[in-house]
């Protein structure tokens, strides 16, 4: 099957004349399964989720919804995942789960490491935004996952030196920045220096 979109509750994901929010197609050449009804010769999300095209032995095409949770499911503690900072503020950090080792995610999932888990010395000295900035990249290390009715949150730690930034964009020229220390990244460009929790390279 061909996983091509993203849902929420209530989204019309097939309808009668094909003009669908995602342009996915007309209601007669779909059947719903699961996790989706008709309504109206309409097809709609009842979850939150990814919506997949499945192929029937009949050969027609069934309209399903991946469920948010079910993707969640597949990360655990101790999991390595890649993350890009969102937002930045005096005691956390907010993050986008993008992949583990071994799968993407095209659902949001959000990710929250704090000051205590950014890194294993001096957190009563951290600031945060010498060590992260929004759009950066950053591996690191689940330590509990909750989901609670409607969302659902990644606790994450960078404490360990393989841990933190990978890649990074120079604020001044937007070039991808180079690790110069586990402290330093520097624009190629510019030269300019900026301050991050680099990750030791794993080679």
């Amino acid at each position: 099957f061909s996983i091509i979109s993203k849902a929420y509750p209530g989204m019309k994901i097939c309808t009668q004349e094909g003009d669908s929010e995602r342009g996915i197609g007309v209601t007669g050449e779909y059947i719903p399964g699961a996790n989706v009804y008709e309504k109206d010769n309409n097809i709609i999300a009842s979850v939150i989720g990814t919506v997949s095209i499945e192929p029937t032995p009949s050969g027609s095409k069934k309209v399903n919804i991946i469920p948010k949770f079910k993707e969640i499911d597949t990360i655990k503690p101790d999991d390595i995942i890649y993350c890009e900072v969102k937002r930045i503020d005096f005691k956390s950090v907010r993050a986008r789960v993008l992949a583990t080792n071994t799968k993407t995610f095209d659902v949001i999932i959000e990710a929250t490491l704090t000051k205590e888990n950014s890194r294993s010395y001096d957190n009563d000295r951290i600031n945060l935004n010498d060590m992260f900035r929004p759009k950066d990249i950053i591996r690191a290390k689940v330590l509990t996952v909750t989901q609670n009715e409607g969302s659902s949150v990644v606790e994450i730690s960078t404490e360990d030196n393989e841990l933190g930034v990978i890649c990074a964009e120079s604020e001044l020229s937007e070039c991808i920045m180079t690790p110069k220390s586990w402290k330093e990244m520097e624009c190629p460009l510019t030269n300019v220096r900026e301050k991050r929790k680099v990750a030791k390279p794993d080679y």
